[in-house]
């Protein structure tokens, strides 16, 4: 049994150790403090002298370990340096919505070899039409454009398309981030985003069937897969989220 402050401590127990209680120090814990504790991989200091007789209930400590090694599976010494890692994507990471400013940030990204190949449309796109759509976005109150940056530089978007209660996401990330983890990372956040907005409603996604990064980062974030569709003679796979 130990007892820690929701730090990369307490991660690290998590991968070799047993029981874990854990309390927030400062606010910047406040993220593994929730995770570890809603996921129910660590309990609460506060919940210690509920929790203490309980183990020596076996079924308990069974259910407990069976439930964290979904989080923090064996091999620690790879768990270790995934997480680190993640946690260095995720600091200097900042999330808001897109403005007229970051027309041109986006019309990089719009017309990037790679975004062009996986997109429905696989034509270059005019700065003239891009700007109208660009602005035609903003206004629309149904669509929400994320713009993602890691320490004040732009790193990607994530955009939702609105229609009742569903909506469609679309994302890229910059040529420079790619390949790196990002993409669940920002995905991961703006979804975070959007169902504070709108608990109840349901997410959209499709990725051609040649994207594979896009296929396994809409798995792993938990979207479940539908029947695939054909656009242009192109198989995309379907994947829905739904919110609350």
């Amino acid at each position: 049994v130990a007892i820690c402050s929701a730090s990369t401590i307490s991660y690290e127990y998590s991968c070799v150790g047993g029981i874990l209680f854990v309390y927030q120090t400062v606010s910047n814990q406040k993220n593994i403090y929730s995770f570890l504790v809603k996921s129910e991989a660590a309990f609460p200091v506060k919940r210690f002298d509920q929790i203490f007789p309980l183990l020596e209930n076996k079924k308990f400590i069974k259910n407990y370990f069976e439930n964290r090694n979904k989080y923090f599976p064996g091999n620690s010494d790879a768990n270790l340096v995934s997480i680190f890692e993640d946690l260095e994507k995720e600091r200097g990471l900042t999330i808001r919505l897109a403005e007229q400013k970051d027309v041109l940030t986006y019309f990089k990204w719009v017309n990037d070899s790679n975004v062009r190949i996986n997109s429905i449309r696989s034509s270059t796109i005019s700065m003239k039409d891009h700007k109208t759509w660009f602005h035609s976005k903003l206004k629309n109150k149904n669509s929400l454009l994320y713009l993602i940056s890691k320490n004040g530089i732009p790193l990607g978007q994530v955009r939702f398309d609105k229609e009742k209660s569903s909506a469609e996401i679309d994302y890229s990330i910059g040529k420079a981030y790619r390949g790196k983890g990002y993409g669940e990372i920002i995905l991961k956040n703006a979804i975070k985003e959007y169902f504070i907005k709108f608990p109840k409603d349901k997410i959209i996604a499709k990725a051609k069937e040649s994207n594979i990064p896009s296929n396994r980062v809409f798995k792993k974030l938990g979207f479940k897969k539908a029947s695939p569709i054909f656009i242009n003679g192109a198989k995309y796979y379907s994947y829905f989220m739904k919110g609350n």
